[in-house]
């Protein structure tokens, strides 16, 4: 059939009393179905199809007129409710699959378990704008989304926005306000990202202007810029903003996407001290400085509840004094974890007052300057220090540094809870090592040696004598640390193993060895 015929057909099929008599066809007496229909004339047969009349008897060219008009009438009907069948055949097909859509395991997840999925796409989101996202892939998650607060409380200010360039409908400032507004009344963390080198001052200031307004809401800050100049900036407008009630993490971090600053200061850095938040952030618990240095007489007042610390990466002209440090330390007496890589205070002379850290369970100094460790180790005392990680490399130079002193110093301050070693990156004495955890290790449950100078002579230490060494340990591990034998290894394992103690000794890559008993 012809386009155009169909056209005409299905004009012809639409709704109508004829088109409902057709329906009820085979409920009506038709003439030919009749009894001895045969008999009839042809004009009786054809009378309910043909709108043709004659007023004398139909001569045979007339009755073949309206025989022609009859199949034609007919194949036309049979022809509309063939359409009729079709379309509704694709109601059926379309009407199937929906409700086999709403059978699926995917619809019957019910909401709270989809939300709580959703969670974590929004706490590691690929994309910061991930609750937008999930907002356009059905009517169901439009709804879901945007009626779950929780899922709106990430707000994120990049610079330059990423986002607009490919959507040019976009605009981060409506959006955050946006972001805000559907998750009040909730705490929300804020992130503030820029990539660029030398950002506007109107594009610093807007971020926190929006953030200033609702910062009695704000419960986490993280702020991540290239340079020095928009840091200093932003600081200077964490001075002028109202006091962070619900803030508990502050994280500062300077050239983010670079490895590292080693001796460029910024022109208008500050050295008086800082008094943010107007010197009120009695919730304040998490604080990590990372290529930056903040002065620290001004936010000490405000650390008196903090529990971490971490400090990372920061130029050595703009670390802070010893004595700094250690007030710093002091202001904070529930710090629980202290966190310091490739930074610490500056070497100096001079008596300090001892701090006590009585909460402090964990210590973690990655690549810090051995001198520096002796220098601020024996003036802090941590009674119920559990967890101890030790590095020692030298990124300029590219070496492991030499700790047989750093060791000895620590072997010489008060008492520990000791429970685990991590020592990575170091050069010393066996005897340094094992005077420290003769002193040390009494309690001690596990040690991790990472391209450390360990060799047999330090297995056979620690094998069980009248005098063992770490009588509790449970757990050895040993990477990288190419001075060990397989030979040391095995009779190591079976006397210590005959103790009754240890459960575990793991060997990766020592001079191609790859072990584990246990």
């Amino acid at each position: 059939m012809s386009s155009a015929s169909r056209e005409i057909s299905q004009r012809n099929a639409l709704p109508s009393s004829r088109l409902l008599e057709i329906l009820n066809y085979r409920n009506r007496t038709s003439p030919v179905h009749a009894p001895y229909g045969q008999g009839r004339s042809v004009l009786a047969l054809t009378q309910h199809l043909s709108p043709r009349t004659f007023t004398t008897e139909a001569t045979p060219g007339q009755e073949a007129i309206l025989l022609h008009d009859a199949l034609w009438e007919l194949n036309r009907q049979i022809e509309a409710v063939t359409i009729v069948r079709e379309t509704m055949l694709r109601e059926v097909q379309l009407l199937q699959q929906t409700l086999a859509a709403h059978r699926s395991a995917f619809r019957r997840i019910p909401n709270e378990i989809l939300l709580h999925i959703f969670s974590y796409v929004v706490d590691q989101p690929p994309d910061p704008f991930a609750p937008s996202t999930l907002c356009c892939v059905c009517r169901e998650w439009h709804k879901l989304v945007l009626n779950a607060r929780e899922l709106w409380t990430r707000i994120t200010f990049e610079l330059p926005n990423r986002r607009s360039r490919s959507d040019p409908y976009f605009d981060m400032i409506s959006t955050a306000r946006a972001y805000l507004t559907r998750s009040d009344p909730l705490p929300v963390s804020v992130y503030i990202v820029s990539q660029l080198q030398q950002p506007n001052a109107d594009e610093v200031a807007l971020p926190l202007s929006i953030l200033s307004n609702n910062f009695g809401r704000c419960a986490k800050l993280y702020v991540f810029y290239d340079t020095l100049e928009p840091m200093y900036a932003t600081l200077d407008a964490l001075t002028r903003f109202p006091p962070a009630t619900l803030l508990d993490t502050l994280s500062l971090t300077v050239g983010h996407h670079k490895p590292e600053r080693l001796e460029y200061i910024a022109v208008d850095r500050r050295t008086e001290p800082y008094a943010f938040f107007s010197g009120h952030a009695p919730k304040l618990k998490h604080v990590e400085l990372n290529g930056i240095a903040v002065p620290w007489q001004g936010p000490a007042a405000a650390l008196t509840g903090l529990e971490e610390l971490r400090l990372a990466k920061q130029p050595r002209e703009e670390r802070p004094s010893l004595q700094e440090f250690l007030q710093l330390l002091k202001a904070s007496p529930n710090l629980e974890r202290l966190w310091i890589f490739r930074s610490g205070p500056r070497w100096g002379d001079g008596e300090c007052e001892d701090v006590q850290l009585c909460q402090l369970t964990v210590l973690r100094l990655v690549d810090v300057a051995p001198e520096i460790t002796e220098c601020v180790m024996p003036y802090i005392a941590m009674p119920c220090l559990e967890a101890l990680q030790l590095s020692f490399y030298d990124h300029r130079s590219g070496q492991r540094l030499n700790s047989s002193a750093v060791l000895k110093t620590l072997s010489g301050t008060k008492n520990w809870l000791l429970k685990s070693l991590r020592l990575e990156n170091a050069m010393f004495r066996t005897t340094a090592l094992v005077s420290f955890l003769i002193e040390r290790g009494k309690d001690l449950r596990e040690i991790y040696l990472y391209s450390t100078s360990a060799d047999d002579q330090l297995l056979d230490i620690l094998t069980p004598s009248a005098n063992t060494v770490c009588p509790q340990l449970m757990s050895l591990t040993l990477e990288r640390c190419d001075d060990v034998s397989d030979c040391g290894l095995r009779i190591f394992w079976k006397q210590r193993k005959e103790g009754g103690v240890l459960q575990r000794l793991h060997v990766v890559n020592c001079g191609g060895l790859n072990l584990t008993y246990g």
